[in-house]
């Protein structure tokens, strides 16, 4: 969003800003991919995966097998899951040429629509900016005003240590009447 923002600025490329987004976004989903080839069974012998039936994993595996591209393509746009869908390809040998297109797909529509959020963003902050300013400047120094003017100096009876009240020779304060 911030990459898409400075594109509103002219100071890099829209285009160039999706494309090397979505690169990242295909790099990131072929490395998750790996890691869950080589790390499946661990996950599936470890902790938290040996406490799920064998049969919810026999199951898990067809579903990645029918429906794994789509699952990526659909997981793009659903936070952790994006994570952990390329992960579970891999766990479950799908192979990456299974899912590779639906995850360029994937990265160049989550790229634009990111990019285009802080592009889009950034076009209204400008406009914050420039009519909200001034309107914003003034709010603070009227409220620095009022913070200084309700800080009153001391008053002179009310020095640190003095005993507000009574007679001073009194170890209490207190007045002796």
């Amino acid at each position: 969003m911030t990459a898409g923002a400075l594109a509103r600025t002219g100071q890099i490329s829209l285009p160039v800003v999706i494309a090397v987004a979505a690169g990242a976004v295909v790099a990131g989903d072929f490395l998750a991919h790996r890691t869950g080839r080589l790390l499946g069974e661990q996950l599936r012998s470890g902790r938290v995966g040996s406490r799920v039936p064998d049969t919810t994993w026999r199951r898990a595996g067809i579903l990645m097998t029918r429906h794994g591209g789509r699952a990526v393509l659909l997981a793009r746009f659903l936070p952790v899951v994006r994570t952990l869908a390329p992960h579970f390809a891999g766990a479950t040998r799908l192979p990456y040429r299974r899912i590779a297109p639906y995850s360029v797909v994937a990265a160049f529509l989550w790229a634009t629509a990111e990019v285009g959020v802080g592009y889009a963003a950034a076009a209204s902050l400008e406009r914050i900016l420039t009519l909200g300013g001034p309107a914003l400047a003034t709010v603070i120094l009227i409220a620095l005003g009022v913070t200084l003017l309700r800080r009153r100096p001391p008053h002179p009876t009310r020095r640190a240590g003095a005993i507000p009240h009574g007679d001073p020779d009194c170890p209490d304060g207190a007045s002796p009447r």
